[in-house]
């Protein structure tokens, strides 16, 4: 899935809204299954979320889990994106952190699982680095 069938990436000051359609509210897509991704904008515009938004550990929760951080979120898991080894070389137990999220979803646990650090040349280091450079 392409983040542009999400996102946009346009001034604020258009009138974006007449072809993308108008931006989402909180809860416009509760209860919709699946989700009609690419028929309307779904997402906030990102063209300068690196000003609003500076934290490389909040965007590295929002695109390890986007749940971690907006519970109703229907924005997709980057996961994948952290490849197969942390930044100290070991080896990312994906399987054991989707079971400790799960009892921290079900209640059983107070604190979400930590998101494991991505390899320095991982694919997610660029996507965040992007992100944050739009500014």
């Amino acid at each position: 899935m392409k983040a542009a069938r999400c996102h946009t990436l346009l001034p604020e000051q258009t009138q974006d809204w007449q072809y993308f359609g108008l931006p989402p509210r909180l809860g416009d897509f509760n209860g919709e299954a699946p989700t009609a991704f690419g028929s309307d904008r779904k997402a906030p515009d990102l063209l300068h979320v690196g000003s609003r938004n500076s934290s490389k550990e909040w965007m590295m929760m929002h695109f390890f889990n986007p749940r971690l951080v907006q519970p109703h979120s229907i924005m997709p898991r980057f996961d994948y994106l952290w490849g197969e080894v942390d930044a100290n070389g070991n080896e990312i137990d994906f399987d054991q952190w989707r079971a400790d999220y799960k009892e921290y979803a079900a209640g059983k646990s107070l604190y979400p699982p930590l998101v494991p650090d991505y390899a320095p040349n991982s694919e997610i280091r660029y996507l965040m680095d992007y992100v944050l450079s739009l500014k």
